[in-house]
C-alpha cells in the first residue's frame, strides 16, 4: 500500500520506527528521511539520513518520534505540490499557535520538493 501511495503521488508519513516499513516498499531509496535512533543505520543504507525530527521530502514525510506528530500533521495540511521551497511555505503559520508552540515543533524541518 504504501509503495502505491508513493506511486500515486499521495502523502505517505511514517513516524518513529515505521519508515523501516517504507524501506521494505521500496519507498525510502534514495529519498531524504529520519526515524527513531535506533534505525539509523537502517536508513543510512538506502537513503539520505537526517536529524531532523520532521523531513519533508516531495509527498514523503518523516518524523523521529510520536512527540512529533503534530510537526508531521502540519507538513501534510501544507501544499508541497513538488513546487519548491515557496509553495512549501504557503502553509499555515506554525508560529500562530498558543504560546509559539509551533515553532518548537516545526524547527527544524527540513524539505526536499525539488527531486
Amino acid at each position: 500500500m504504501a509503495r502505491e501511495m508513493d506511486r500515486a503521488g499521495k502523502y505517505v508519513a511514517a513516524i518513529c520506527a515505521a519508515p523501516s516499513v517504507l524501506i521494505k516498499a521500496g519507498v525510502l531509496q534514495g529519498r531524504r528521511a529520519t526515524i527513531s535512533p535506533s534505525g539509523r543505520a537502517q536508513v543510512e543504507a538506502c537513503a539520505k539520513f537526517s536529524e531532523d525530527r520532521v523531513v519533508v521530502d516531495k509527498n514523503l514525510i518523516t518524523s523521529r518520534s510520536p512527540r512529533n506528530g503534530a510537526g508531521v500533521c502540519l507538513e501534510a495540511g501544507r501544499d508541497h505540490g513538488g513546487q519548491g521551497e515557496d509553495a512549501a511555505d504557503q502553509g499555515p503559520d506554525a508560529g500562530d499557535m498558543p504560546g509559539g508552540l509551533g515553532e518548537k515543533i516545526l524547527e527544524p524541518v527540513t524539505r526536499d520538493n525539488k527531486n
